[in-house]
């Protein structure tokens, strides 16, 4: 029996120490050194795995397993939609909001701002989480009304910052 359960890895899990009883066998396939499953270096996709055993009697056996190995997300971007809401750039199953490091009930790819301060999303593909977003952090200049479909990015901004916005009437922006 193999111990180690063998099913679905994310590229950016840990290496994985594989065990099987009897003990004293081989695991092979790819990503596999020594016994230890690397998911960056088996990479992704569906991998078949064998474990050979052989006792001091000469019997031996072997048994086949399938893997698969899911990409994990992207880091994500976040940015201002309409003034009121936030936007992930990466598209995922499911989402984790922060509002100044706690969690918020959405799970969605945009929500509604509820708050000043910092926000940070984490995308999840796969049961695969991306790193977290840096922070974007909502203050009282941020509500923008008038303008549609407008994005600012990176935010916060060290030395320059963008400003996107699809409305054709738009002809000037005033940054106080």
């Amino acid at each position: 029996d193999i111990v180690t359960p063998l099913t679905a890895f994310c590229d950016s899990d840990d290496p994985i120490q594989l065990e099987a009883i009897p003990q004293g066998g081989t695991f092979e396939g790819t990503g596999i050194t020594n016994n230890i499953f690397i998911p960056s270096v088996a990479a992704e996709g569906v991998h078949n795995f064998s474990y050979f055993y052989s006792d001091a009697n000469g019997c031996s056996n072997s048994i086949m397993v399938e893997a698969t190995v899911f990409p994990t997300p992207p880091q994500p971007e976040i940015f201002l939609v309409n003034g009121d809401s936030l936007n992930c750039n990466v598209i995922a199953d499911n989402y984790i909001w922060f509002d100044a490091g706690v969690i918020t009930p959405d799970t969605t790819q945009q929500i509604k701002i509820t708050s000043f301060g910092p926000y940070t999303v984490v995308a999840i593909e796969n049961d695969c989480e991306s790193e977290p977003s840096d922070a974007f952090v909502v203050t009282s200049s941020t509500d923008i009304t008038g303008v549609s479909d407008i994005s600012l990015s990176p935010n916060p901004a060290a030395h320059y910052i963008n400003i996107y916005s699809t409305d054709n009437n738009l002809q000037d922006i005033n940054i106080v």
